[in-house]
């Protein structure tokens, strides 16, 4: 895996240069100086070291961001720095690239799939009703070629290398780190996580050369991927709920970072209960056995990206309201559409003016979609096969 920093503050490239920009806005609470004056100041140890450090003030290291490419990322890996906020981040997608680094027997199933799906997309997108799903993009790929990848890409690993950037704070590496040290062993996915993420991710000479010794995380330790099931609770301001979804799922919950989500079950030692089967295909039994038979060949030694995995979900009403836009979408991953349609029906029970959000924004504004590419209309936005 390879770890490169790609952008900081003023370019700076070693501990002590952060520092002393972490250290000018420390003064700016601790100096009456104006900041033009502080920069002049010269980088101080024992003020940084000494005391803004043991003394707790680290928010002041959260000034100093640096911008990541990571190259060769497994997938559960990004997936663990997508539930760590704050963070910024850009991931090579597999609903709309090919996935090609992957091995061989996986490929051969991708490619598989890809083909049947793409045969059953047409066949429920006829061209004389849906002209738009066959007109080709700048890289010569049509809709119904992207969502044969977004649905193939299930059978793949979700250790599978991913290529991202990611921009976090030196105060947040460090904490990061940290928390990967005393990462817990002795489940096969945690291994995985640790021997082919974090690792590598801890002995490149870029997070070496920016550790800070005492720089560490003041609340509950732990990575924030894995924990508990949470109380079933739908209020007027806050909601916590238990979901079902596959890995692919999730990676999509984290795109929503103002809501928590962690796995509760279904990682330890890859026994999968069962695993997300794409709709459209799911009538042909034929077809839904070949899938089950396929993923269970994966799952022998992996973990695919449909295994179905136990999610806790915790946050506030008004950012779900905000992701509920986004997802209930004729654009969005289905598997999570889904998933988001039966939250907001279970939610409604309690909460019955939420009942009012059920449905694609365009429908519920008005006014249409304004995000362009959407080819299904309001009417099928939840209820589409693809």
């Amino acid at each position: 895996m390879k770890v490169q920093l790609i952008s900081t503050p003023n370019r700076i490239d070693t501990l002590d240069g952060a520092k002393k920009y972490c250290q000018d806005f420390a003064r700016i609470c601790y100096s009456g100086k104006d900041f033009d004056d502080v920069k002049e100041e010269i980088y101080d140890p024992k003020l940084v070291d000494g005391r803004l450090i043991k003394r707790g003030h680290h928010s002041i290291f959260d000034h100093f961001n640096m911008g990541f490419y990571f190259d060769g990322l497994p997938k559960a890996m990004a997936m663990v720095f997508n539930n760590e906020p704050p963070y910024t981040t850009s991931e090579k997608s597999a609903r709309f690239t090919v996935m090609e680094e992957i091995p061989e027997a996986q490929k051969s199933l991708y490619d598989k799939w890809f083909g049947i799906i793409h045969s059953h997309i047409e066949n429920y997108c006829p061209k004389s009703n849906y002209p738009k799903m066959y007109v080709k993009d700048e890289d010569g790929k049509t809709k119904i070629d992207k969502l044969s990848q977004e649905n193939a890409r299930y059978v793949t690993s979700v250790f599978t290398p991913a290529k991202i950037g990611y921009t976090m704070s030196l105060r947040q590496m460090n904490i990061l780190a940290n928390e990967f040290e005393k990462f817990k062993l002795g489940y096969e996915f945690n291994d995985r996580l640790f021997y082919e993420g974090m690792v590598p991710f801890l002995m490149s000479d870029v997070i070496r050369r920016f550790r800070i010794p005492g720089l560490e995380s003041k609340a509950r330790a732990g990575v924030k991927l894995l924990g508990g099931r949470v109380e079933e609770h739908f209020g007027e301001d806050v909601y916590s709920t238990n979901l079902k979804m596959s890995f692919a799922c999730l990676a999509q919950n984290h795109r929503h970072r103002t809501i928590h989500n962690h796995i509760v079950d279904g990682w330890r030692d890859n026994t999968p209960t069962g695993y997300f089967i794409p709709p459209i295909i799911m009538d042909d039994k034929k077809l839904s056995d070949e899938w089950y038979s396929d993923l269970d060949s994966v799952a022998e030694n992996d973990f695919p990206q449909a295994q179905i995995i136990d999610v806790a979900e915790r946050g506030n009403r008004e950012d779900l309201e905000m992701k509920l836009r986004e997802r209930n979408c004729g654009l969005a991953q289905l598997e999570i559409v889904r998933v988001m349609d039966g939250l907001l029906e279970k939610y409604s029970r309690y909460v019955p003016e939420m009942e009012g959000l059920r449905g694609a924004t365009c429908v519920t504004s008005g006014d249409g979609c304004k995000k362009g590419g959407c080819v299904f209309g309001s009417e099928m936005a939840v209820s589409r096969l693809v």
